[in-house]
């Protein structure tokens, strides 16, 4: 019975200081701000999500539009469970004035945040200087506009650069947070919407691994609310008998019988994302024209995923298997830049490249390093359909982990 009302009084202790603690951090927040509300994640997290509770008017569409927004992202942060990141997340959008919302600057006012140590004042800090900084040329900016995820492991490093200043990033240091991810965020629905904002998750830790789970964490907990961060495949025509469309179909289906008929452990595919932009505006009938009314498309910045298939664990006492998946679930997130990684390399050369191990690869961006980690043989090659003809070259990429069953496909493919 003793320990029973100790264990009470000490959860009432308990939650009383957490109510102190918030009503001190609630209160550091300027009028404009207020009144701010919040939500724990759940009962064993000390992370809460919060957000200004604003008042709108039946007419105001716009208002309307904002509130269903803001309710939408706490739902997104409140599923967003990772490991203990120290650090914040927080919604960047365009910034509304008297005319409406513009493309740019961004802007964190009055957005949802969730902060993962309320005790620590220096994420306070940071949230403080955030509502009160308009972003246009600042990495946040730009994934805005491309727009593609980006992950920074070093901030210092990223400063130090040369990229210009960069107010947001300083302060981030300033507040000892190194590890910054950035995704745009997309609809859903309809298809094709365009950006409506930048997710920015800004944390104090040097492990790779976490940094790779929040980006996938991040990814899952927008899924739910209808919310994606990788706008490629919605910008693909809709029209089934569009003929990238109709490329892709007979793409899946050969990846899975290549992937298990050779015993691979995963087969993805990569295209320019130009191609795809060029494509989506042609007619559905566009798999029946003739090369000459279409020469080949100038290269673009970006190599996208645009399918894959994965087996499942053939070799489960392999510990080189969960590095590789988590390089196949990074690549939907993550792209190649042109040129760069073995994607982008083979579509800027068409040549196959084969790497009997992928642990001697030289290495600078995180699917880069999964890769590297995941030690096993690949093969990337430069094909073609007949229902895009020149407009659209695909890369198909294969993996095999390091065993005598798969180095031996991959090998016999390229010769």
């Amino acid at each position: 019975m003793t320990t029973k009302m100790q264990k009470k009084r000490m959860d009432k202790m308990r939650k009383a200081m957490e109510v102190r603690l918030i009503s001190t951090l609630v209160a550091k927040f300027p009028a404009d701000q207020q009144p701010l509300e919040s939500t724990v994640v759940d009962d064993g997290s000390r992370t809460r999500v919060f957000w200004t509770r604003q008042q709108t008017c039946s007419d105001d569409v716009a208002a309307l539009r904002t509130s269903k927004l803001h309710l939408t992202l706490q739902r997104a942060f409140t599923q967003f469970q990772s490991a203990p990141l120290n650090g914040l997340l927080q919604f960047w959008a365009p910034a509304v004035d008297e005319t409406g919302p513009s493309h740019l600057p961004l802007s964190t006012s009055q957005q949802p945040f969730s902060l993962d140590v309320l005790g620590n004042p220096r994420l306070v800090e940071y949230r403080l200087f955030s509502i009160n900084h308009r972003l246009q040329h600042d990495p946040h900016a730009a994934v805005f506009r491309d727009p593609f995820s980006v992950a920074v492991l070093n901030l210092r490093t990223y400063a130090h650069k040369g990229r210009g200043p960069h107010p947001l990033v300083d302060k981030a240091i300033d507040c000892g947070l190194d590890t910054l991810l950035l995704l745009p965020v997309f609809c859903l629905y309809p298809p094709g919407s365009s950006c409506i904002g930048v997710v920015e998750c800004c944390i104090n830790t040097s492990d790779f691994h976490t940094v790779v789970q929040a980006l996938q964490d991040l990814v899952l907990a927008l899924k739910p609310v209808l919310l994606t961060t990788y706008p490629v495949q919605q910008s693909l025509p809709c029209e089934p008998t569009h003929g990238i469309n109709l490329a892709k179909v007979e793409i899946e289906e050969a990846l899975k019988i290549v992937c298990e008929s050779l015993h691979l452990s995963l087969v993805q595919v990569w295209i320019d994302l130009d191609a795809v932009n060029q494509v989506s505006c042609s007619s559905p009938g566009f798999h029946n024209m003739e090369h000459e009314d279409h020469p080949e498309q100038p290269a673009g910045h970006y190599v996208v995923k645009f399918c894959g298939y994965v087996t499942g664990c053939k070799h489960p006492d392999n510990p080189y298997h969960a590095k590789l998946l988590d390089y196949y679930h990074t690549c939907d997130v993550l792209p190649f830049r042109k040129g760069k990684g073995l994607p982008g390399e083979t579509l800027q050369t068409h040549e196959p490249r084969f790497c009997k191990d992928s642990s001697q690869l030289t290495v600078k961006w995180i699917p880069e390093v999964l890769c590297r980690m995941a030690r096993c043989s690949s093969l990337a090659i430069c094909l073609r359909s007949t229902h895009t003809g020149k407009c659209v070259d695909y890369v198909f990429e294969f993996y095999g982990l390091k065993t005598e069953e798969t180095i031996s496909p991959c090998w016999s493919l390229y010769s």
